[in-house]
């Protein structure tokens, strides 16, 4: 049986203030007061029957502005997968909502860069409950700090949705906690070189969905 996929991951644009229909619009940039908004509600796309008839995978990037109410404004689209596609990605993130991003502490509407994923897999992917056994991990890859997070002294979780194939080793990740767009990408970066003993359905190796939790400590230097 051939399984529909989707995912997403969020970003926030970095640099200053830019003007749209609706006023201005900030992009998160490092010392200027703006904060990121947070993901509190997300919708997955479908996977339309005309794109799968096709065989079509792959990543839609778009551009949304959030706005000071925490709902989505306008949507474009930065990269293009296929016409059916995008416009279900745009449908999709319009519904999606944000505790809103601010600048200096009041609310504001802000640019984010959204990746909504589309795959085909062969076979279904399981969740643990009856007859399913959740897989064991194996090897743990930390994380790395960046430089710029540092920086800033981002400190928290990130926690990721994993599929840990029948091989035991790590397939789709998606982000659905996210701390940072930096620290986020360097847990998306860890978790897929983890490796488990692979869960098992009735007995049998199977795709198995896990949620793995990153965090992210500054200590301080003696």
């Amino acid at each position: 049986m051939r399984k529909m996929l989707t995912g997403a991951a969020l970003s926030v644009l970095l640099a200053g203030p830019a003007l749209a229909q609706t006023g201005e619009v900030y992009k998160v940039g490092v010392g200027d007061g703006v904060k990121a908004p947070v993901v509190i509600h997300e919708v997955k796309p479908n996977y339309v029957a005309a794109a799968m008839d096709r065989k079509v995978q792959g990543t839609v990037e778009l551009n949304a502005v959030v706005l000071a109410d925490g709902s989505v404004g306008d949507v474009t689209i930065k990269r293009s997968l296929d016409p059916d596609l995008d416009a279900e990605a745009i449908r999709v993130t319009k519904l999606w909502k944000f505790k809103p991003g601010t600048k200096d502490d009041k609310p504001v509407p802000v640019e984010v860069s959204i990746e909504l994923s589309f795959a085909l897999r062969d076979g279904p992917t399981y969740k643990v409950g009856p007859g399913v056994i959740s897989p064991v991990l194996m090897k743990e890859v930390k994380p790395k700090y960046t430089e710029g997070a540092i920086r800033r002294k981002v400190q928290g979780l990130v926690e990721v949705e994993a599929v840990v194939k029948p091989d035991g080793t790590v397939g789709d990740v998606r982000v659905v906690k996210s701390l940072d767009e930096e620290l986020d990408q360097q847990a998306v970066a860890a978790a897929k070189q983890w490796t488990f003993k692979p869960g098992t359905k009735d007995g049998k190796p199977v795709a198995v969905q896990v949620n793995i939790e990153l965090t992210f400590t500054l200590r301080d230097k003696r």
